[in-house]
């Protein structure tokens, strides 16, 4: 009996704080963590810049009493949105300890941040500086302002590693001043961005991505209505499985090294309804369902999951872009006598 408590009480605490998650989700979690809460007055925090500040600690020693250990973030949609913005600097990551900041599970892409205050050039409204292996899931980000500088929703600075953004919309995003928006930009650091809606406005000078810094990746993501999709500041940088559609050009200035990629002459995407947001594959595509690379074992960033959580593959081979097609479940009428 006590041998059996032990085991219970053991497998409990790996529960609370071990990764949830199987080893191929795009979702990485850190191996040991402890979550706090954002959102209104009955969460942890009312703030991003004040969760930033308690969690700047030395993630790597793994010691949930003292926050020295992987640090998640979950976000309520408890407004509507949220303006907004944080800068990730200065807590010590490494590949097993490292901070999140998600959507609350089950609240996924419902919650916005939307940032109307000052952005400089070397700010995101969520800025990774320095900081390595950090995650950002699942939210909406966008910004409204009027500066002389080209405003981003995301932004990666001085040498960040292996930070992941997945199931994120960034974007539409408007800047008054005509300088322009963009969804993201590395700048000397690397990040990857998987299963991720890059959606504009296609009005004036937008880029969704400006890649800054070479092996910058995309995976599986959908840049839509951007007057450039990708400007390649830098060489080196690549796309998989990603779609470029309804954009004035699809890339400017080194084009990234293209893996299954639907693009302006290379075929089109049906998504279900793109005009209020809904790049889930519609049943008539042909182009982008089971067309797609096996990105499992993938050197960079291997996973088997799309935006929604679901399992990649259905069918033959992967989707092209952040769904991946399942066929409509069929109702039963069942008759009542």
């Amino acid at each position: 009996m006590k041998r059996s408590l032990c085991i219970f009480l053991a497998a409990l605490f790996l529960a609370w704080t071990a990764e949830p998650l199987c080893a191929d989700s795009s979702r990485r979690l850190p191996a040991i963590y402890s979550v706090s809460t954002f959102g209104g007055s009955t969460r942890d925090y009312t703030t991003l810049a004040a969760w930033e500040s308690d969690t700047d600690n030395n993630l790597t020693e793994g010691g949930i009493g003292a926050q020295t250990c992987g640090q998640v973030l979950d976000c309520y949609p408890d407004s509507a949105s949220y303006d907004q913005r944080v800068t990730l600097m200065g807590a010590t990551a490494n590949a097993g300890y490292f901070r999140v900041i998600r959507a609350a599970p089950g609240h996924e892409r419902q919650v916005v941040f939307d940032y109307t205050g000052a952005l400089g050039t070397y700010e995101g409204v969520i800025c990774v500086n320095g900081e390595s292996y950090a995650g950002i899931y699942d939210l909406v980000i966008r910004h409204h302002v009027n500066q002389d500088n080209i405003t981003k929703d995301l932004f990666f600075q001085s040498n960040p590693y292996a930070c992941r953004v997945v199931g994120c919309v960034a974007g539409p995003s408007e800047n008054a001043n005509p300088t322009g928006v963009g969804g993201a930009q590395t700048y000397n650091g690397r990040a990857v961005f998987i299963n991720t809606t890059f959606l504009g406005n296609n009005t004036g000078v937008e880029y969704g991505i400006i890649a800054g810094t070479a092996d910058t990746a995309a995976y599986n993501c959908v840049f839509y209505g951007w007057s450039t999709g990708w400007y390649g500041a830098a060489a080196g940088s690549f796309a998989k499985n990603s779609i470029f559609q309804t954009n004035g050009a699809d890339f400017y200035s080194n084009t990234p090294a293209l893996t299954t990629c639907i693009y302006s002459g290379h075929g089109t995407a049906s998504f279900v309804d793109p005009a209020s947001g809904n790049f889930r594959l519609a049943d008539s595509d042909t182009n982008a369902r089971d067309q797609g690379t096996n990105l499992s074992a993938d050197t960079v960033f291997a996973f088997t999951d799309d935006f929604d959580g679901d399992a990649r593959p259905y069918g033959s081979a992967w989707d092209i872009g952040v769904d991946e097609w399942t066929a409509p479940t069929a109702l039963v009428s069942i008759p009542v006598f």
